[in-house]
C-alpha cells in the first residue's frame, strides 16, 4: 500500500470556492476536501497543471459565515464525471494565505477533526 505522501492531512469538506486565474474571470466550484497545504476543487472549468489560482473558500465557524483567502498552484487535474460538482477536478497546493487567514483556517480545520 503506497504511503501519504501530504505533510498535512486532508479532512472531507463540501465548501463553496470562488477562483480565478485572470483578473477578470471568477469562477465557482467546489471544495471537496481540505487541509493547510492545499485542497481538491470540483468545478465545471478545466485548468492545467501548474496554473495559479486566486481563490476564496466560503464556510461556516461559530454560527458565522467566513472566508479565507489563497494563492494556489495546480499540481494535479483529471476529469470526474459527477454534475452535482463539476466535471473537472484538480488537486492544489498552496502557495499563499495571509496570516490572519492562515489562523482561521487552522481553527476551522481543527474544529472539524
Amino acid at each position: 500500500m503506497p504511503s501519504e505522501r501530504r505533510k498535512y492531512p486532508r479532512l472531507n469538506v463540501d465548501l463553496p470556492i470562488q477562483y480565478r486565474i485572470d483578473p477578470s474571470t471568477n469562477r465557482n466550484g467546489r471544495a471537496m476536501n481540505l487541509s493547510e497545504g492545499g485542497m481538491l476543487v470540483h468545478s465545471p472549468h478545466q485548468v492545467e497543471i501548474g496554473q495559479r489560482l486566486r481563490s476564496k473558500l466560503v464556510f461556516i465557524f461559530d454560527s458565522e459565515i467566513d472566508t479565507i483567502e489563497t494563492e494556489a498552484e495546480v499540481v494535479w487535474r483529471d476529469i470526474y464525471f459527477n454534475r452535482a460538482w463539476g466535471d473537472h477536478r484538480c488537486g492544489v497546493r498552496f502557495l499563499g494565505i495571509p496570516a490572519k487567514d492562515q489562523n482561521r483556517l487552522k481553527d476551522f480545520l481543527t474544529s472539524l477533526s
